[in-house]
């Protein structure tokens, strides 16, 4: 089968998770509208679930989720000396976007292609309010969101993107509450999370 060996040589070799993906791409041949994770009727995002946890089974990803609940631990270890037991990928809140780059995925399936690119797929989680925001904004954003960019550049633009939530930006002022709350690669304060998206709700954004 061609997707069998599309899949094997330009992701990985598991037969299992091939299974998953597939009886994925089946289910969403039949869901209408938009094709994103909080849209998805309970039983699809099960399967979703089921190969974000699969996923997870692979060394390179094992590995990585590891370090990231490694330091995610240390910096809740200031806080809380309260033990806790590191859950299934799938259930973890701060890496949801995973969820959806899954069924972006399924979706290139269908269309023949196999990637696991999330290119765009941010932009269509986001309300439906950012459509309308500021060129800035964008720019600014994207910056952040490119790892392909160092750290620095990356911080620079972070700086600039609370300047413009000061100025009463309530995209940006929406964007530091979410990076504040879920970002993996910035310090959680949820004081200063809750401030944002306070503000941002006040000017009428939806939040999350």
């Amino acid at each position: 089968m061609e997707l069998t060996k599309r899949m094997r040589s330009e992701f990985c070799d598991s037969p299992v998770l091939e299974a998953k993906m597939l009886e994925l791409v089946k289910s969403l041949e039949t869901v209408r509208g938009k094709k994103a994770y909080g849209y998805l009727k309970k039983s699809v995002k099960a399967q979703v679930d089921a190969v974000v946890d699969e996923l997870a089974r692979l060394p390179e990803i094992e590995e990585c989720y590891e370090l990231w609940w490694r330091i995610q631990r240390q910096v809740e270890n200031f806080y809380s000396e309260r033990e806790r037991i590191r859950p299934p990928l799938s259930r973890v809140k701060e890496l949801r976007a995973i969820k959806n780059t899954v069924v972006r995925e399924a979706e290139c399936i269908q269309r023949g292609t196999v990637s696991f690119e999330d290119v765009g797929i941010q932009q269509d989680d986001e309300p439906e309010e950012f459509a309308n925001s500021s060129y800035g904004y964008w720019t600014l954003r994207n910056m952040i969101r490119n790892e392909a960019l160092p750290l620095e550049e990356r911080d620079q633009a972070v700086a600039e993107m609370e300047r413009l939530a000061e100025s009463g930006d309530r995209n940006a002022q929406y964007f530091m509450g979410k990076l504040l709350r879920d970002d993996p690669l910035q310090i959680p304060d949820s004081v200063k999370a809750w401030r944002w998206l306070e503000q941002a709700a006040v000017q009428g954004h939806v939040t999350a």
